[in-house]
């Protein structure tokens, strides 16, 4: 490996700052600034991690021996395992994919669904969001990232807000939205979310968009 170069399953050296360690080392001094390769290589770890184990079986620990560095560190980035596996599973770059809504309702109802299936179809979201879901009800604080960053999609509203006909505003839209889509992936795991699917709700959705 070449030096500094950061992988999943590689250790970084112990010069490397911000705590990070090789297998046994003591844990660097606080107070260095702060090294993003070791937020990559938690992140990554995690993704990994909860993907082979499972959200409820998954610790810090191991997040930490995988990516290297030690807990101490995770603490310092995040505040639990949640907070971790939240930013692992939904990075924020997703939202950087969202358009600005065009004006025509059905084509940005369309792509939003779709969006919300290929963020939630990925093995480390599937693996993950159980567990997510269940925490996020005792974490206000989690829940209000978790929802903001889905929000984040669904912000600009798909209809022209000037369009009378038009009852249904984002929350509506994210609920229904993100809802069906994880009750498609998670309780009918076996039905698929294909292109007939995203029609299939597009059409619904848009009925609703426009009604009024």
């Amino acid at each position: 490996m070449e030096a500094g170069v950061v992988t999943t399953d590689s250790v970084l050296p112990k010069s490397t700052p911000d705590g990070v360690r090789s297998p046994g080392s003591a844990t660097a001094p606080t107070g260095r600034p702060r090294d993003r390769r070791i937020d990559a290589a938690i992140l990554d770890a995690a993704r990994e991690l909860v993907v082979q184990v499972g959200y409820p079986s998954l610790s810090l620990a191991a997040i930490a021996d995988r990516a290297g560095t030690t807990t101490a560190a995770i603490y310092r980035r995040w505040s639990g395992k949640a907070e971790v596996v939240h930013d692992a599973v939904f990075p924020p770059t997703v939202v950087g994919t969202v358009p600005p809504p065009t004006g025509d309702v059905e084509s940005d109802v369309r792509r939003r669904v779709e969006i919300a299936r290929d963020l939630l179809a990925t093995p480390e979201v599937l693996a993950a969001l159980p567990g997510l879901i269940a925490d996020m009800t005792a974490d206000r604080e989690l829940h209000a990232r978790v929802m903001a960053r889905f929000g984040d999609i669904f912000t600009t509203q798909a209809h022209d807000e000037t369009d009378q006909r038009a009852a249904v505003g984002d929350d509506v839209l994210l609920e229904t939205v993100i809802g069906a889509t994880m009750f498609r992936l998670l309780v009918r795991p076996d039905a698929a979310v294909d292109a007939i699917w995203v029609d299939e709700l597009t059409a619904l959705v848009v009925r609703g968009v426009g009604s009024g």
